[in-house]
């Protein structure tokens, strides 16, 4: 068991990042790709949503790159938008 901060006990497996999460449900998804994609995904850096995406953009035969990103009132980074590679910038 993991702890919180606040001293709540979790599940160890909570702290497995997406991508980790990912490859240790493969075997129970059969013939379904191992990385898929669900709306709302809420990833703990931009970096580990750009592994998972390009992952699975891997396995479905494309690429990917960092698309626009919106900052705070603080100047902090708080959306990274992850686009296909090939995606048209006007």
């Amino acid at each position: 068991m993991a702890f919180m901060p606040d001293g709540i006990s979790v599940p160890a497996a909570w702290n497995y990042g997406a991508v980790e999460r990912a490859l240790r449900q493969a075997g129970n998804r059969g013939e379904r790709s191992i990385f898929e994609p669900a709306i709302g995904a809420v990833f703990d850096s931009p970096a580990e949503g750009y592994e998972f995406y390009n992952m699975f953009s891997w396995e479905q035969g494309f690429g990917v790159r960092y698309g626009r990103c919106r900052k705070n009132a603080s100047g902090r980074r708080s959306r990274q938008d992850i686009v296909c590679a090939c995606e048209v910038i006007y």
